[in-house]
């Protein structure tokens, strides 16, 4: 481990712990995220605070509802209403004086056209100015005097009625008011004149209306007012005060007690700053270092089949930043439960992107990790951890191909087992065991979905290659390999015994086996630009050279490199691979054209005869080179046995080392040696004579 590592190392665990001092300051207590109804308490809690315990939702909506039913619907006596029906009396006389003229039927439409209903006999009578004047004083005084008593509507029932008069609300019984009917009967009876008490009585029934309404304005306002008059608490614990005790069974009183307790803790700003939070912190950010610095110790020295690049090195702190970002969230930020964390996904992402060691080291690492952001309530996290290592059971066959699918449904199953386990031992009830389930699949169905689409982008981006990726190179039905079938078939069965070259040795010194066979296949891609001018392609590409100058001959060898990396790129290869096309010949000089310039005396640069390079970088660009140049001069060879291909070998890696091509190359002597021991049986196999078997006579 660098210092450059162990600077990012050192902030990543900074950064949680200012997260969790953000999201979590009163790490001391968040127990009620952790119980639930019917459990046992497996701990006395005792409060170290005095606080008021609050009542639930649920209770509080019941009693503020109870309380607003009680309130006694206001009334109000409405001024508007008062002042049409006494203008509508005035406009009914005035259309009277202005129509002496007009004959009954007439003045009788003109009413109907403005709302009002009148009796012939009510008409003929009014058109009398002297019964007009009597008639309007009399019902001026009499509906003045009636609306401002007030009329309420027949529906009331009650004894009493609450009565809004200018702004002031007063209970009256009802006989001291009138119903409507008794108030039309009030005006009606009141006047002698028989003739004009039926205009009486079609007048009053045009323009008498109930003048007590509800105020649904006031009544509101009462019953919000009633509604906030119910205390919030009750009741209050003081500190020290046992909340539950050890073995007893939590019910909805404890629960309300425990969160009444985080809220309490959650308003006191002081508690920031309270000296034990600091320390606290501290403790915290020593701890969080202490793991990942273990972590990352026993990942790097213990792995040998993995190379863990400064992008993957990066990357695991990213997930670890995350995870714990996410946990925060979730369990403080919105008050969640702990199980819909996406513990599995992480595990997946370190199993698809690295290796089955390193997610069970990242698993086992998280675990711990989380459990202390969520202050040791560790018992969700653990539930999920062991259904997560589902995903290293059902891997652990190499031939299995572990797909989304497979991981769900695996990773469910074995989470709803280790549930019934928990919930048995427990003994909780079948309700909390469901909801459990409920949301721990819902956790693990998010997780999968976060693979699917974040998986292949971080390969993509951070240009990580895979073992499933690489695998699905190896496919006889990929485009670019179909296309080397047609099209160079010399060049892909030489290909295809380089890459069975370059796997054998690969795995002979712990390289990428898989790298190095899948970069074999595709490291003479670029030939499919001009097939015809290589000879495995063409037995008579001799003839196109020797009419071309060398330094053409050899621009168009050289220029399979690029075109190579060309097609790789718009194939969208991985980036390893296309390194492994692009160094496979290194810096070497094209020997046989060059020569052949030399002859002929040709002016040239040495760059027009040498391969653009770089030289091979890795372990597996290397051992390609070689095995390449080795199954190339094979076939020169008239005469093949053990001797001659040993020789071939330790020649073929000598003229490489001398020449410096294996500089950059990360290969001890050892290596090479084993390398040299990997490749002899199968060059042995492949090009060793055959015995002639006699024909049939």
């Amino acid at each position: 481990m660098n210092k450059k590592q162990l600077f990012f190392i050192i902030i990543t665990a900074l950064l949680i712990t200012i997260a969790q001092l953000i999201m979590n300051p009163y790490r001391s207590w968040n127990r009620s995220t952790s119980l639930s109804i019917g459990q046992i308490a497996d701990q006395d809690i005792i409060s170290p605070i005095e606080f008021n315990v609050y009542k639930s939702e649920e209770n509080l909506r019941k009693e503020r509802n109870a309380a607003e039913d009680k309130v006694i619907e206001i009334y109000t006596l409405s001024d508007n209403i008062t002042f049409n029906a006494i203008r509508n009396l005035d406009i009914i006389i005035r259309h009277f004086e202005n129509s002496s003229e007009q004959t009954t039927q007439e003045i009788s439409n003109n009413l109907k056209q403005k709302g009002y209903n009148f009796q012939p006999a009510t008409i003929n009578y009014l058109m009398s100015a002297e019964n007009r004047n009597r008639v309007y004083s009399y019902m001026s005084e009499k509906l003045a005097r009636v609306l401002e008593i007030g009329i309420y509507p027949e529906s009331y029932s009650d004894p009493t009625i609450n009565v809004k008069r200018k702004g002031v609300v007063k209970n009256y019984y009802l006989f001291k008011l009138y119903a409507f009917n008794e108030a039309r009967d009030k005006i009606i009876d009141g006047f002698s004149d028989a003739k004009g008490k039926v205009a009486i009585t079609d007048i009053t029934d045009n323009i008498l209306v109930v003048n007590i309404i509800s105020d649904r304005e006031t009544t509101a306002q009462l019953k919000q007012k009633a509604r906030m008059a119910i205390d919030i608490t009750a009741g209050k614990v003081l500190k020290n005060e046992t909340i539950i005790r050890k073995g007893e069974r939590v019910n909805e009183e404890h629960l309300q007690k425990l969160n009444s307790l985080q809220k309490s803790l959650k308003t006191r700003k002081l508690e920031r700053n309270n000296r034990r939070l600091i320390i606290s912190s501290s403790g915290s950010l020593f701890f969080i270092l202490l793991l990942l610095l273990t972590f990352f110790h026993l990942l790097l020295h213990n792995q040998s089949k993995l190379e863990i690049t400064e992008r993957r090195f990066h990357l695991l702190l990213i997930f670890f930043l995350v995870q714990s970002l996410i946990s925060l969230a979730i369990s403080n930020v919105f008050e969640l439960s702990s199980l819909l964390i996406p513990f599995s996904f992480f595990t997946f992402a370190t199993m698809k992107l690295y290796d089955r060691q390193t997610a069970f080291l990242y698993t086992i690492t998280q675990l711990i990790l989380v459990s202390l952001l969520l202050n040791w309530n560790f018992i969700n996290p653990l539930l999920l951890t062991l259904a997560s290592f589902s995903i290293l059971l059902v891997t652990y066959q190499k031939t299995i191909n572990l797909n989304y699918l497979v991981f769900t449904v695996s990773t469910i199953v074995l989470y709803i087992l280790f549930t019934l386990s928990m919930s048995l031992n427990q003994v909780s009830t079948l309700g909390d065991f469901f909801q459990r389930i409920l949301l721990g699949s819902l956790s693990i169905v998010f997780s999968a979905l976060l693979s699917i689409f974040f998986i292949p982008y971080l390969e993509r981006r951070l240009k990580i290659v895979t073992e499933e990726r690489l695998k699905g190179l190896l496919s006889t039905d990929n485009p670019l390999l179909m296309r080397m079938r047609k099209e160079i078939p010399g060049t892909y069965h030489h290909s295809m015994v380089v890459g069975t070259l370059s796997e054998s040795a690969a795995a002979s010194i712990e390289a990428d086996h898989l790298l190095a066979r899948v970069g074999s296949l595709y490291h003479d891609l670029g030939k499919l630009a001009h097939p015809q001018i290589y000879i495995e392609n063409n037995p008579n590409s001799n003839v196109l050279h020797d009419d071309m100058l060398a330094t053409s001959s050899a621009n168009l060898i050289r220029s399979h490199i690029l075109e190579g990396i060309k097609l790789a790129r718009e194939a969208g290869l991985p980036e390893k691979v296309i390194d492994i096309i692009q160094q496979h010949h290194g810096t070497s000089k094209i020997r046989f054209f060059l020569n052949k310039a030399q002859v002929e005396h040709l002016d040239y640069e040495a760059e027009e005869f040498e391969y653009p390079g770089p030289k091979p970088q890795t372990r597996e660009a290397a051992i390609i080179m070689i095995a390449d140049i080795v199954e190339s001069h094979s076939k020169s060879l008239s005469v093949i046995n053990s001797q001659i291909l040993y020789k071939l070998l330790d020649d073929t890696i000598n003229k490489l080392i001398n020449n410096g091509q294996l500089n950059q190359a990360p290969l001890t002597i050892k290596d090479l040696r084993d390398i040299s021991n990997a490749m002899h049986p199968i060059l042995l196999g492949v090009y060793n004579t055959r015995i002639e078997y006699p024909e049939n006579e």
